[in-house]
């Protein structure tokens, strides 16, 4: 069983490709080993709160197949709790609901014709192009309803800007790459040592602008996150790839992005598992957009709605299953 976790939570990486009878038969145990068990008790509730431990922090939940054709987001509405005390959390009266801080289209310092020509540190962040559509879509959406917005996009996306604009907002949307160490995520530590922690949440983060030629101050890392101030905001929308990832201690839960934005005091935080097409990403988010600001549906209908939505659209859980909601 564990080794199967193991492979389907490597899709943060690499989506498996395998022959079809193969897949059909480890998507099959993966229902009969961890949904199965607890179907019994959700007949009669399609909303289901659950909080992980190991390696299932790490696992598309919502992905399991119920059929060949059926998945369990078509049935249940699945939100992810960092801790069980997250249930009854309730958000701060005084949150302000007209601010919003858009964060994309960022330069990283080199442009796609010098790519394949200079390394200066040894990676190098591609724009993403489809994210200024994604910032431009979502601030028309706010700007119907007179929502205060705040822009940090080309080369104003750096750390002194995000730690003085995040203050007080209700809203924050990040459309950048996320960076993890892919060789250690799989990794679970059996001891909690305060040393290794500090590393590993210095190990994930948020890449900033100029990030190809500034090392260490391009990057946003989780340590930086967890420090901030965020107790006013609502939602915090990630659309950078394994933002969601984190490293595995045993009782201790995942280190990283999720952690750090629940220390700072987010309420909700959508994150994704594995790489997600840039246009796909941007079609994502926009669509939840409309129906969470202009319909007005709640945060966690929204994200499932839209979700389902693209499960139709796509298809193939690789392309609309890695992202996921937590509170």
């Amino acid at each position: 069983m564990t080794a199967l976790l193991y492979k389907y939570v490597e899709r943060g990486s690499n989506p498996i490709e395998s022959d079809k009878d193969k897949q059909l038969l480890e998507v099959s145990s993966l229902y009969h080993n961890v949904w199965q068990p607890i179907s019994q008790y959700l007949q009669e509730n399609n909303r289901v709160y659950y909080s992980c431990d190991g390696l299932i922090h790490n696992f598309a939940l919502h992905a399991i197949p119920l059929s060949p054709k059926t998945y369990v987001t078509d049935s249940f509405t699945l939100i992810q709790l960092t801790s069980l005390s997250s249930f009854t959390e309730e958000l701060n009266s005084k949150i302000k609901l007209d601010s919003v801080l858009l964060i994309g289209d960022v330069n990283y310092g080199l442009t796609t014709d010098t790519l394949n020509k200079e390394r200066t540190k040894g990676v190098v962040w591609p724009f993403l192009h489809h994210t200024s559509d994604e910032i431009s879509n979502i601030a028309k959406s706010t700007q119907k309803f007179g929502v205060r917005q705040k822009k940090l996009i080309g080369m104003d996306v750096t750390k002194k800007n995000i730690i003085s604009q995040s203050i007080n907002k209700r809203l924050i949307h990040i459309a950048s790459h996320g960076y993890f160490n892919i060789d250690k995520f799989l990794v679970t530590l059996p001891t909690y040592d305060a040393n290794d922690i500090s590393k590993s949440m210095k190990n994930s983060g948020i890449v900033l602008s100029n990030a190809n030629l500034e090392g260490v101050n391009g990057y946003l890392s989780s340590e930086e996150i967890s420090e901030l101030d965020l107790s006013e905001t609502e939602l915090v929308t990630l659309s950078a790839c394994e933002s969601g990832l984190g490293r595995v201690y045993e009782n201790e839960g995942v280190y990283g992005m999720k952690r750090a934005f629940k220390i700072a005091g987010v309420h909700y935080i959508i994150m994704s598992l594995w790489p997600i097409d840039d246009k796909k990403t941007s079609n994502f988010m926009t669509h939840f957009y409309e129906l969470y600001l202009e319909q007005k549906m709640n945060i966690e209908d929204a994200f499932n709605k839209t979700q389902r939505y693209y499960k139709n659209e796509y298809g193939n859980p690789t392309e609309w299953a890695g992202f996921v909601i937590i509170k």
